[in-house]
This record gives structure tokens, C-alpha cells and sequence, in this order.
């Protein structure tokens, strides 16, 4: 599959990327959100320590996720067993 080239900046750290077209919209938003942090941090800190600090949060953020959705899945997948459950009971008296 043809990948693009999406050039990116952050403070003075240049950033290539070869993407495939379909991640150009998640690429483009993510360095939204990141320029963002970085004006929150302000400009009295490193702009390497600020984007160490982002890319840290944003892993938890990520784990975060990972759990909630396991959490979910977890949670749908016991409910789905109950239920299935209380048909076999169901068929059984009929």
C-alpha cells in the first residue's frame, strides 16, 4: 500500500513520517493535541522535558483505555454467559 509523507514540528525537533493515507486524519490530530500540551507547559520549561511528559501521559492515557476496555469486555462477556445460562434453563421447562 502507497504510504504519504507528513512533515511535522514541534518546538525545534523536525519530524518525518511516511503514513498510510488513512492515518493522515490521527497524525494531523495528535499534532494538534500535542502543540496544544506544549502552550499549557508554558515556555519556561525544556521543550525535550515537555515532550518526554507528553509522551509519558499519553501512554497512560493509552493504558488507561486498555484497561477500561478490558474491564468492559470482561464485564459484557460474564453478562452474555448469565444470559445464555438462563436460556438453556428456559428451554429445558419448555
Amino acid at each position: 500500500m502507497e504510504r504519504i509523507a507528513i512533515n511535522l514540528q514541534f518546538a525545534e525537533s523536525k519530524l518525518r513520517l511516511q503514513s498510510l493515507p488513512e492515518d493522515e486524519t490521527f497524525i494531523r490530530q495528535a499534532s494538534t493535541i500535542i502543540l496544544e500540551r506544549m502552550k499549557q507547559h508554558g515556555t519556561d520549561t525544556d521543550d525535550q522535558e515537555v515532550l518526554s511528559r507528553i509522551a509519558v501521559e499519553s501512554v497512560i492515557a493509552f493504558l488507561k483505555g486498555v484497561e477500561n476496555s478490558e474491564r468492559i469486555h470482561r464485564l459484557v462477556l460474564h453478562k452474555a454467559t448469565k444470559l445464555e445460562e438462563m436460556i438453556k434453563v428456559q428451554s429445558r421447562s419448555f
